[in-house]
């Protein structure tokens, strides 16, 4: 299925040029029609349905002409502007996949149908990292793995959960949405999630996928243990060889989501002894778990040593959880740093 757009513009070598670079580069996601009257439009639009409509700012669009279904939004001159005149507002000069995905954004509102064509099987592996405790490397190990499989030629979504984590010491990417959209398209029913999340996701020059941290970090606690299975639903639909997962551990509704949904889960410690035990209490309460709901959590559990020192740790024995390997410790580099050397080690392809 084609996104209908229309494109109103009174400037037409602008206009020539978009729908030009559009008809080349989304033939197959764009039925593109171009007006520079505005009268002429809604007359056609009376008559020919279209689904998002672009106007440059020249003109005060009356929006309750068009179509209740119909997105809207303006094309600005300036960068940095979210709207005008009270609507949407997308800036005209920057790269035609930036404003493509915007128009993905328009268009995830009032839509109720999916475009494009992601595998839709069950093909595509989730990997939750989790560490028992703070400090232990457990995001440069999850943004590690995910750059790995990149490097593979494999489609990697990396998906940060935590609370306070900061996404741009190991990927960056242009883009204008953060994951705090994200969250507000999973508490409005209305809004066709996988057309959201493909419009705000961004990729790193690894080729890792990424969402942008949210806005405010506290956005994160509106999430629901259902709002987590329905992202993780709908982002194995789009067609991701993997989805990397890097979160917060608490034996809450969340943290039970992810492990059952993961089809492996890492946990990073360092072998320290206050981490042994943190582990070991971990492990103790998903029995109980398993007894009370005879689910086995702890048959996903992958053991991966990070920062690992023989002089201060020691290695857990006759747990029964598969070790991964060690990562060794680098000193004076950045995570940044640490994250691509540590995605180098063919022992991480173990891990599924």
């Amino acid at each position: 299925m084609k996104i209908k757009l229309a494109i109103l513009g009174s400037d037409v070598s602008y206009l020539r040029k978009i729908v030009s670079v559009f008809n080349i580069k989304y033939a197959d996601n764009l039925e593109i029609y171009s007006f520079t009257d505005m009268e002429t439009m809604i007359s056609e639009l009376e008559e020919n349905r279209v689904d998002v409509v672009l106007a440059e700012e020249a003109f005060d669009v009356d929006t309750k002409r068009l179509s209740p279904k119909c997105g809207f939004a303006y094309l600005v001159d300036k960068q940095g502007i979210e709207s005008f005149r009270d609507q949407q507002a997308i800036p005209k000069f920057q790269k035609a996949d930036l404003i493509y995905k915007q128009i993905l954004s328009v268009y995830s509102e009032k839509a109720t149908a999916v475009i494009g064509g992601g595998k839709k099987d069950s093909s595509c592996r989730v990997v939750s990292f989790i560490s028992p405790g703070g400090g232990m490397g457990c995001s440069v190990a999850a943004a590690a793995y995910a750059k790995r499989m990149a490097s593979r030629r494999k489609k990697v979504l990396y998906l940060n959960l935590e609370l306070f984590a900061d996404i741009n010491i190991f990927f960056q990417g242009e883009g204008q949405f953060t994951f705090s959209h994200i969250i507000y398209a999973l508490k409005n029913q209305k809004t066709n999630l996988i057309l959201k999340l493909e419009s705000c996701v961004r990729q790193d020059h690894s080729g890792v996928m990424f969402y942008a941290g949210p806005e405010v970090p506290l956005d994160l606690k509106e999430l629901k243990a259902e709002n987590v299975k329905r992202l993780l639903a709908e982002a194995r639909n789009i067609g991701y060889d993997y989805i990397v997962i890097d979160s917060d551990f608490a034996l809450d509704d969340i943290s039970i989501v992810l492990w059952k949904e993961a089809d492996s889960v890492v946990a990073v410690t360092d072998g320290e002894e206050i981490s042994n035990r943190k582990l070991e209490y971990m492990c103790e309460a998903f029995k109980i778990l398993e007894k009370r709901e005879d689910y086995s959590y702890l048959g996903k559990l992958l053991l991966l040593y990070n920062k690992f020192s023989s002089k201060t740790g020691v290695t857990l024995q006759g747990m029964g959880i598969p070790e991964i390997g060690g990562i060794p410790r680098y000193e004076q580099a950045t995570a940044g740093m640490i994250a691509d050397k540590i995605a180098t080690l063919d022992f991480l392809d173990n891990i599924g």
